[in-house]
């Protein structure tokens, strides 16, 4: 796939199909189309090793292995939020009033310490009690964004306040 021109017939060719292959994995609207834009930023960048006539399989096999790592990433970004859920509620039923201070001066210590728009999208899911979508659309960005940060915060949070 020597000359643009070739990109952008396999770009107008395939992206509608390539997004509804990803539907069937993925249920975001957003999130397929992320998907499929970064298929077609890999093919891009490989596009001296692609063939025009080999691009359809290469450009499913790799929305495929996408749309895998997307759903592992929301997986675990669920497992993150039970943990959180979880903690709340042993940290909430604990009898200890010192105990439970300490365990939130630890927490909001963590939270000073993400970066800043980690700490921003983290405090308007959890604190505010914001849905992803409504921070998204504040702050510009993807919901892909948002549960990346979010992640990322219970990850920190989660590790460093361990009884």
């Amino acid at each position: 796939m020597n000359r643009e021109g070739d990109f952008d017939k396999v770009f107008r060719l395939y992206y509608e199909p390539m997004y509804f292959f990803a539907r069937h994995f993925v249920d975001e609207e957003e999130a397929c189309r992320d998907l499929v834009m970064d298929v077609f930023e890999d093919l891009w960048r490989h596009r001296d090793g692609v063939k025009t006539e080999a691009a359809k399989s290469w450009l499913f096999v790799d929305l495929r292995n996408k749309c895998i790592d997307y759903l592992r990433r929301q997986n675990r970004a669920r497992q993150y939020e039970v943990t959180a859920l979880l903690l709340n509620k042993e940290w909430a039923e604990t009898a200890d009033p010192l105990e439970q201070q300490e365990r939130e001066r630890i927490v909001a210590r963590r939270l000073g310490a993400l970066p800043e728009t980690t700490r921003r999208i983290f405090e308007a899911c959890y604190v505010e009690g914001k849905k992803y979508k409504e921070v998204a659309e504040e702050m510009n960005i993807s919901i892909s964004t948002v549960k990346k940060h979010v992640v990322r915060a219970l990850k920190i949070v989660k590790s460093q306040t361990k009884p």
